[in-house]
């Protein structure tokens, strides 16, 4: 468990409650949780390259390595910008050879990315998601809130590829703007659970 706040300043990088970074390795995470709140935030006014959240931040595979998180929570606050934002998994990427399965799993804590600049892809439980990722009864009860210059939903922000969701819900609101400055071929993509979406 951690129960301590997690604040990052640096541009272009990770901040997890429990896991920042994980590349290339199995990751099996069972009955283990955060309460600490979790901030990030870039001295300069523009979106970074940062995965930010309150479980795990970015998860990266190679070839059938597996990633499995069940029976975890997080209650912790989210405060960000960046690329990826979200309360629970921020990132995963490339486990279409391996096995990916989130179960069991909740969030009740808010997610805040109002800031001068938008990130890039909100999601209230999980961010983004490249490639095969199974959910099963898994809940997320938080607010979700902020500029947004592409995708937003409060359970998955953008899922991309075999994205199986079984048994699970969201139940709070989702508030998205955008900065004046933003074009209309920017403009987001926003839902009350999910978006299915891959960038041309």
């Amino acid at each position: 468990l951690n129960k301590g706040s997690v604040t990052n300043t640096n541009a272009d990088d990770c901040a997890g409650g429990f896991v920042g970074w994980s590349y290339g390795s199995n990751l099996i995470i069972r009955n283990c949780y955060n309460t600490g709140n979790i901030t990030f935030l870039d001295a300069k006014p523009t979106v970074g390259w940062a995965h930010v959240a309150g479980l795990i931040a970015c998860g990266f595979k190679a070839k059938e390595d597996v990633l499995k998180v069940s029976g975890c929570y997080n209650k912790g606050n989210i405060t960000a910008c960046g690329e990826d934002i979200s309360t629970f998994i921020a990132f995963i990427r490339d486990f279409n050879d391996g096995e990916c399965v989130i179960e069991n799993c909740y969030s009740e804590g808010n997610l805040d990315c109002v800031f001068p600049c938008s990130s890039m892809y909100i999601g209230g439980f999980v961010s983004s998601i490249y490639n095969s990722v199974t959910f099963k009864n898994c809940r997320f009860s938080g607010t979700t809130k902020g500029y947004v210059s592409n995708t937003c939903a409060s359970f998955v922000g953008r899922a991309c590829d075999n994205v199986v969701i079984d048994g699970c819900e969201s139940s709070k609101n989702v508030y998205a703007g955008v900065r004046s400055d933003v074009t209309a071929g920017d403009r987001p993509m926003v839902s009350g659970f999910v978006n299915a979406w891959y960038p041309q």
